[in-house]
């Protein structure tokens, strides 16, 4: 019995462990899709002038995408916030978010757009989480918002209630100065983006690093605002919109705050997410295959004692039956103590329900109706 519980509390020990493990960001690849979809029409279109501003555009615009990401009231993985997304928050979007990424993106713009996404995802580029406007400057000073930068005429903001902070929805520490941030996204801008797909986008960007202080980087320039700039319009059925349509969203006066998200990230991948399920179902058979083992060898000794009408055998084996419930009703009941123990976790230290640390876990430990 004492060795049983030794176990038990190892067993429980190792799971609670990981809550001190940490992410910088969650490059999950159906999440990186996503949002490269919802990107590519948003702005898609290549800018005819300053041609300089597109990517820091497309590197802003992911940023603002990941900002509204969380603080979206809808539960579930990154992913299922954005698939959650409707028509309000980006023009168009229910007639795409359930189509393909080859289908929505066009395939010269493919890399581009997972490279961007997976940046931003993975925790390498990111605006502070306050900054959730993305607009036109009419639609920005109409609601009062300050202004943090804009690339042509999209301008990206924070609302007049919100003080700006140094870190992102990761927790990350981020600048709060336009200029650096443009400085880091132009060590991360390429010649090519050929190269990037949905099987190693994730994994290439793991290994890239910006440097915001880069010597001789040229800042890309700021165009006037008050003059606009014409989008070269993708020649696809699923044309991007201009950056600044009516598409872009409009953020309440008073967003609620961005959820700590920077929790361990066990489901940062399809790979890992398939390993907890196969844990899950091994924990299911010991769930309930020892308390059986246990009950049934009590039951067989107990029967062998009552048999031989030994009373000393009879009591050390009533004895020993006892111990082995008590031993199986245990072992039936540590994963629900562990799930209590995460919630709890969760609760106090203000973890989302549908984080990874959580998802993963009770993944593991209710493989039955936590591993979708």
């Amino acid at each position: 019995m004492r060795k049983l519980m030794i176990i038990v509390f190892c067993f429980i020990s190792i799971i609670l462990t990981v809550d001190v493990v940490k992410a910088a960001g969650n490059c999950e690849i159906k999440a990186v899709k996503q949002m490269a979809k919802i990107l590519y029409h948003e702005v898609g279109g290549d800018y005819t002038s300053p041609a300089s501003e597109n990517f820091f555009g497309r590197l802003a615009t992911a940023s603002v995408i990941l900002n509204h990401t969380a603080t979206s009231n809808t539960s579930g993985s990154l992913y299922d916030k954005m698939l959650n997304f409707s028509n309000k928050e980006y023009d168009g979007y229910s007639t795409y978010k359930n189509k393909s990424f080859d289908e929505v993106v066009r395939s010269d713009k493919r890399g581009e757009m997972l490279y961007v996404s997976a940046l931003v995802l993975s925790g390498k580029f990111s605006f502070p989480k306050e900054i959730i406007y993305q607009c036109s400057k009419s639609i920005l000073d109409g609601d009062g918002a300050h202004e943090f930068t804009h690339s042509a005429n999209v301008y990206f903001g924070y609302s007049k209630y919100a003080t700006l902070s140094n870190t992102d929805v990761f927790g990350n520490t981020v600048s709060t100065n336009a200029q650096t941030l443009r400085s880091l996204a132009k060590s991360f801008e390429q010649n090519s983006y050929d190269s990037y797909n949905s099987d190693n986008v994730c994994n290439l960007v793991s290994n890239i690093n910006g440097n915001s202080s880069t010597g001789g980087t040229p800042t890309p320039s700021i165009p006037d605002p008050t003059t606009p700039t014409t989008p070269t319009t993708p020649t696809n059925p699923t044309t991007p919109q201009q950056p600044g349509s009516s598409g872009t969203p409009v953020p309440p006066s008073a967003p609620a705050p961005a959820p700590n998200l920077n929790y361990s990230s066990l489901c940062a991948n399809e790979g890992i997410k398939n390993a907890a399920e196969i844990v899950g179902y091994v924990v299911l058979l010991i769930k309930w295959l020892v308390p059986i083992i246990l009950i049934v060898f009590g039951m067989i000794d107990f029967g062998k004692a009552v048999i031989s009408s030994d009373e000393k055998a009879l009591s050390k084996a009533t004895s020993s039956l006892i111990k082995r419930i008590i031993a199986g009703v245990v072992v039936f009941f540590v994963p629900t103590l562990v799930m209590a123990i995460v919630n709890f976790i969760g609760f106090t230290k203000g973890i989302e329900d549908s984080s990874d640390f959580a998802t993963c876990t009770k993944c593991v430990m209710d493989v039955l109706n936590n591993c979708n």
